[in-house]
């Protein structure tokens, strides 16, 4: 198993993001302006809707694959997916975080509302395990082909052991065990 790749399904943090502006819309609203967030909504919405779709498409490939997983980002968000995604595999991995896609337009809402964009909720969005050069490319082409406009992202390998590592750059960070999981 080791050696097979992590791949990220659209951005991450866009439900979660969506709710947030919902939730605290007066509060942003001293901050970014009301076309901004309307923006924002109008961009998570498409972005949501496109997910959901590229998961009902992607589900049905990796039926026909052996040694392929997908995880959704739900609770918890992204660091939830990937700690479901070592528990369930029983092996460690590779992350690095500077090839995760996530908006910006997200960044600033979570950093203005002090909430970690990858710990939110983001069912729209999903992670997949498969054999490294395995389905990527059939992913990619599936979810274009289907008129779907999102993002289809390498991010990290599966390794021989078991630590889970974050990296960026030259620092490498371990994943605790998500706070909706404890």
């Amino acid at each position: 198993m080791h050696g097979n790749e992590i791949i990220i399904v659209n951005q991450i943090a866009l439900d979660g993001t969506y709710d947030l502006i919902n939730k605290n819309e007066d509060e942003l609203k001293k901050r970014f302006s009301a076309s901004f967030l309307n923006d924002v909504k109008n961009k998570l919405d498409i972005a949501i809707k496109a997910g959901l779709e590229a998961y009902d498409a992607v589900s049905g490939v990796l039926a026909n694959n052996d040694g392929a997983y997908i995880f959704k980002m739900s609770e918890g968000g992204l660091y939830s997916c990937l700690w479901d995604a070592w528990s369930t595999l029983n092996t460690g991995f590779d992350v690095d975080v500077l090839r995760i896609p996530l908006y910006q337009e997200s960044i600033e809402i979570c950093n203005y509302l002090m909430v970690n964009p990858y710990e939110i909720s983001s069912p729209s969005s999903f992670a997949v395990v498969v054999r490294y050069g395995g389905i990527y490319d059939e992913i990619l082409e599936l979810v274009h082909k289907n008129g779907l406009d999102i993002t289809v992202k390498r991010v990290g390998i599966l390794t021989n052991k078991k630590a889970k590592r974050l990296l960026n750059s030259d620092e490498v960070r371990f994943l605790d065990k998500p706070k909706n999981l404890k």
